[in-house]
């Protein structure tokens, strides 16, 4: 089984934005877990599927 998650991807500027906020923050308050992940707003928290129904769920979205 495979790990998938689904999420939106804001545009490259919005994106460059949020890193740059990202940034200030984890540089003032430590917090630089949060620059790990690009900006995105999740759809569907992770989930396991076997790796043959990718397609499947491809083709439904």
């Amino acid at each position: 089984m495979k790990l998938y998650f689904i999420a939106i991807l804001p545009p490259e500027d919005i994106r460059r934005q949020i890193k740059d906020f990202k940034m200030e923050i984890a540089l003032k308050y430590g917090a630089k877990h949060a620059l790990k992940l690009p900006a995105h707003i999740t759809l569907k928290s992770p989930f396991k599927i076997l790796e043959l129904q990718e397609k499947n769920l491809i083709d439904n979205l």
